[in-house]
């Protein structure tokens, strides 16, 4: 009889001890919430170099540092730029929380130290047009999934280790103005599908083991 007594009195405990979380996390916004997973999906040392604190506002969020947001009752996330921070982690992972923000425009997570492989669902990511990742520690191949993207109009991923060709599904991508895979182990030809972009201005693919002419 006591220890079900001290179990029932732990229960509630742990019940009651919940109840401010759970308070806090439903006056919280959809996108403040998606926020709040990626930075929790970060390594505790980058938790740190991200001042995000709760607030029970619902825009609350778009004062944080690197979130931009369209003006409107939603707040939703139009931009995230998080250049520079000294983030680190395997991008797989933390992705996916970025990807639930549907209308944003611009992802920069440039100047960092994410690792792992480019993710594929980048080409997929709400409506982005423009993904910088470059200066990081990225590695293998750039997968062919994010140049499926019809929104896309600028991708750099220079000064990374990715290695292996450059998909010729990049031709797919018709609205690309910019691409920068400078600074990398890519070999093999370069695709002639690149030149067929009509939109793209600046191609940048110094400093890589590719062979072919540019046209």
């Amino acid at each position: 009889m006591f220890n079900e007594n001290i179990m029932l009195l732990f229960q509630y405990h742990v019940i009651f001890s919940l109840i401010p979380f759970l308070v806090s996390s439903a006056s919280l916004s959809p996108p403040a919430i998606y926020l709040l997973q990626f930075l929790d999906s970060l390594p505790k040392h980058s938790q740190l170099l991200l001042p995000w604190n709760q607030s029970n506002t619902p825009k609350s969020h778009c004062q944080w540092a690197g979130v931009s947001c369209y003006i409107e009752k939603s707040f939703q996330v139009r931009a995230l730029n998080l250049s520079g921070f000294g983030l680190s982690g395997i991008l797989n992972n933390s992705v996916p929380y970025l990807c639930l923000h549907k209308r944003m425009l611009s992802l920069d997570l440039s100047g960092n130290s994410f690792s792992g492989n480019v993710p594929q669902m980048l080409g997929n990511c709400g409506q982005l047009n423009t993904i910088l990742l470059n200066d990081n520690d990225l590695e293998g191949s750039i997968p062919h999934q994010i140049f499926m993207s019809k929104w896309l109009r600028r991708i750099d991923l220079g000064y990374n280790s990715l290695s292996g060709e450059i998909p010729p599904e990049v031709s797919l991508c018709t609205s690309l103005e910019y691409i920068g895979l400078y600074n990398n182990f890519l070999s093999g030809e370069i695709p002639s599908e690149i030149f067929s972009l009509q939109n793209l201005k600046f191609l940048y693919l110094n400093t890589n083991n590719l062979t072919g002419f540019i046209n």
